[in-house]
This record gives structure tokens, sequence and C-alpha cells, in this order.
């Protein structure tokens, strides 16, 4: 699990963050540029999270049961509910 401080960035920061990191990814044009632009950024742990509640949304969808999805991509009915409400206030 990514553990993170939780100390958030604050005004004109954050936005110029936001602002570069929407660059990096609008400028991805295919899966793999895409893969390569947040490799830049995240961590190898933080693309598989990312990867992880990605798939949640998509399993959901497909209307998969939370043991079923726990199962086949390791994740806890925990992360699989927070994933289903929208995890929590965006940034």
């Amino acid at each position: 699990m990514v553990r993170v401080n939780k100390n958030r960035i604050k005004g004109d920061l954050k936005k110029e963050a936001w602002k570069r990191f929407s660059h990096l990814v609008g400028n991805a044009h295919s899966e793999d540029a895409l893969l390569t632009a947040l490799r830049r950024v995240l961590t190898p742990a933080e693309i598989i999270a990312l990867e992880k509640r990605l798939a949640i949304t998509v399993l959901l969808e497909r209307g998969m049961s939370y043991q079923k999805i726990g199962r086949l991509i390791d994740v806890t009915s925990v992360t699989i509910s927070a994933v289903k409400r929208g995890v929590g206030t965006p940034p």
C-alpha cells in the first residue's frame, strides 16, 4: 500500500502541478505513451494501485461481485467499496 503524508499542497503550486500532470497525460496518444508518461511521475507501486482501481470500475460495470473482483485482482472489499463510492474528495 502506498503511504502519503496527509498534508496537502495548496494554492498556485497545486494548480501548476495539476496543469503539468494534465499536460503530461494529454500528450500521450497511445496506451504505451500514457504508461511511459505515468512512469515519469509515479512509482511502480503507485501505477499498480492506479491500475487496480481502474480495473475495479471496469469489473463493477460488468456486474462482477466484490468477492470475484477481490480474488481476480487481489484487492479488499474495502478498496472496492471505496472506488465504487468515488474514494474520497477531489484533490
